[in-house]
């Protein structure tokens, strides 16, 4: 980070920790991303949707960008996610893959004012709120 990140990091008010869970799959035709909010060890929101003719990268760059407009300005949260090319997005060396480029646009502008780390985390691993996120996935492409 540079000089100016450092300061601005120090002087804005960032507020509202939160811990956000992302997932996003696809089968057959149908596509599908949910994202899980966590406060304090509570979820205090969660959401999920689907999507047709589409594929897993997209779902999983698309439950980051749903869960970042619900993220209000001026907040902070720490997004775990089990994609690998979605982490790497935001880990120098920076690799952007071509396939989702109008996402990490929108990604990159939904950052603005808001304090974001990014963990990657094992896919059906036990992970309790991504498993929930799984799940979410799994009943927004069934509905």
């Amino acid at each position: 980070m540079n000089a100016i990140g450092k300061y601005l990091k120090q002087i804005l008010p960032f507020r509202n920790k939160y811990s956000i869970f992302t997932d996003g799959s696809h089968k057959e035709k149908w596509g599908s991303w949910a994202f899980v909010v966590v406060q304090k060890h509570k979820i205090v929101f969660e959401s999920s949707g689907r999507v047709r003719n589409t594929n897993s990268h997209r779902m999983e760059f698309q439950a980051a960008i749903e869960a970042l407009k619900y993220l209000k300005k001026g907040s902070r949260a720490h997004f775990y996610c089990d994609s690998k090319v979605l982490i790497d997005c935001f880990k120098p060396p920076q690799t952007r893959p071509h396939i989702s480029a109008d996402q990490l646009r929108t990604i990159d502008a939904l950052l603005i004012n808001r304090d974001v780390s990014w963990k990657w985390v094992k896919a059906h691993s036990g992970v309790s709120y991504n498993e929930r996120c799984d799940e979410l996935c799994r009943k927004a492409r069934e509905s």
